[in-house]
């Protein structure tokens, strides 16, 4: 059963909440599809972004659970606000993918950026981000795991229904530092759980930035010398690349595969691997992050 509004007051309500849903979304980065994942039918968003008709509470609140706001959040939110941020962390990701983290770093010290945080999904990704910054650019492990913790707690749980993309990349990044800093125990934990969050992920909920995941464990799993292990994960993420026809990551992980293969003995099959890793090191392949589209639908 859903909730119809009708007229007056409550037909300028239902806009906002229309508006503010797919302004959301957006911000997210999320499709109407990758939203409605294991939820309900993608018409069922549609019509809601389109003030067509609400979904019942059950459905309304799995929804806000996977944005990672409440139904108070989203029926009190401003959607230009929304609007706002999300163009805002739109241009900060755009360097974010391409690794340039000092620019990213410089964009962060914004004060029209830091007085506009409201949202706990907006303050996850600042600290995201501000922590990889604190990590590539200022080489400051301490401080950067305290960002990076401090951004996943504001939505993450062990008993969390359904868990972010954001969530998964944060994850491996702590495993990362972790293993960086020599604590390469808890770094096992966390980059661990992040691959198997990615795995477990549907399809349509997946994004091409996950291809990190699978090299963060991929690479900790080969300096540990478990070539056996580290050579699934690697194919996975290159399976996973493949998929979405993306460079991202594509170059870490090909010439990884080629160096596992080595030390697995299989050295005619490395060479395929280290050649074209070799190649794309000569590729301008970031170039192709500059004509992609996050309005998705």
């Amino acid at each position: 059963m859903h909730i119809r509004i009708y007229g007056g007051l409550m037909e300028r309500e239902r806009q906002s909440i229309g508006e503010t849903l797919k302004q959301l979304r957006r911000a997210r980065r999320l499709t109407q599809k990758m939203l409605a994942a294991d939820i309900c039918a993608q018409s069922v968003i549609s019509r809601a972004e389109n003030n067509e008709e609400l979904p019942n509470v059950m459905v309304l609140h799995q929804i806000c659970e996977r944005l990672n706001i409440t139904i108070d959040q989203l029926m009190l939110s401003q959607p230009k606000n929304e609007s706002q941020m999300g163009l805002r962390f739109q241009g900060i990701y755009r360097y974010f993918v391409r690794r340039d983290y000092e620019r990213v770093s410089l964009l962060l010290e914004e004060p029209e950026l830091l007085e506009a945080l409201y949202s706990e999904t907006d303050l996850q990704l600042y600290y995201y981000y501000l922590g990889s910054c604190e990590f590539f650019v200022e080489k400051n492990h301490v401080t950067a795991l305290q960002s990076l913790r401090k951004g996943l707690s504001y939505t993450y749980n062990q008993d969390k229904q359904f868990v972010s993309t954001i969530e998964v990349q944060m994850l491996s990044c702590i495993g990362y530092v972790l293993k960086e800093s020599g604590q390469r125990e808890k770094a096992l934990v966390e980059l661990k759980k992040s691959y198997d969050f990615a795995e477990k992920l549907p399809y349509e909920r997946k994004i091409f930035e996950l291809a990190k995941v699978y090299y963060h464990y991929g690479e900790f799993l080969f300096e540990e010398k478990d070539y056996k292990e580290a050579f699934i994960v690697v194919a996975r993420g290159l399976s996973f690349v493949q998929q979405f026809c993306s460079y991202y990551y594509l170059l870490e992980l090909t010439d990884l595969n080629g160096k596992i293969l080595q030390k697995l003995g299989k050295k005619e099959l490395a060479l395929p691997f280290l050649s074209l890793a070799e190649y794309i090191k000569n590729l301008d392949f970031v170039k192709s992050f500059d004509s992609l589209d996050f309005e998705n639908e």
